[in-house]
C-alpha cells in the first residue's frame, strides 16, 4: 500500500501492482478488508507461484467435495453446476485441453453466478433506497424544531 500511495512519482500512469512494487505481497489485499481474516492456505497459495492456479483448483475441488448440502433450491442448482460444470472445465482448462480457455471460463463464470450478482444489485439498491430515506428525514424541518 506503501508503494501506490507514496512512490507515484517513481511511474508512468496508473499503479500496477506487479511491475511498479518493490516487494512480492503474500497477504492478498482483498483478505486484509475482509473481517474473516487470512487462512494459512490462502498465504500457502499465494507463495506457489506458477503452480497457484493449479492449486486453487485443487482447493475449489476439496470445498467443494465437503461442502454441505445448500438449503436454497437455486443454491442446490448453482451447486451441482459447481460439480459437473466448472470444476472439470478448471481441470481441464489448467492442463490445456480446452482452446480458448479463459474466454469460455468467463462466460461460464457469468451464466453460473448470475443470480448471486442480480440479488446483490437487488441488495444494493434497496440499501441505497433506505439511506436516501434515512438522509431526506434526517434533514427534514416539518416539525419546527431549528426555526427560529
Amino acid at each position: 500500500m506503501f508503494n501506490e500511495e507514496y512512490l507515484d512519482f517513481l511511474r508512468e500512469g496508473e499503479y500496477d501492482p506487479y511491475k511498479d512494487s518493490i516487494q512480492y505481497t503474500i497477504v492478498p489485499k482483498k483478505a486484509k478488508e475482509d473481517f474473516r481474516g487470512t487462512g494459512i492456505g490462502d498465504i500457502l497459495l499465494r507463495l506457489t507461484g506458477s503452480f497457484g492456479p493449479a492449486l486453487k483448483t485443487v482447493d475449489l475441488i476439496t470445498k467443494k467435495s465437503t461442502e454441505k448440502v445448500k438449503k436454497t433450491p437455486a443454491a442446490r442448482k448453482r451447486q451441482v453446476e459447481e460439480v459437473t460444470q466448472r470444476i472439470p472445465l478448471e481441470v481441464f482448462g489448467h492442463l490445456g485441453l480446452i482452446p480458448l480457455y479463459k474466454d469460455i471460463r468467463k462466460v461460464v463464470m457469468k451464466k453460473l453466478y448470475k443470480d448471486l450478482r442480480d440479488s446483490d444489485k437487488k441488495v444494493s439498491k434497496k440499501s441505497k433506497s433506505i439511506s436516501k430515506t434515512y438522509d431526506s428525514d434526517m434533514f427534514d424541518d416539518s416539525s419546527g424544531m431549528f426555526s427560529d
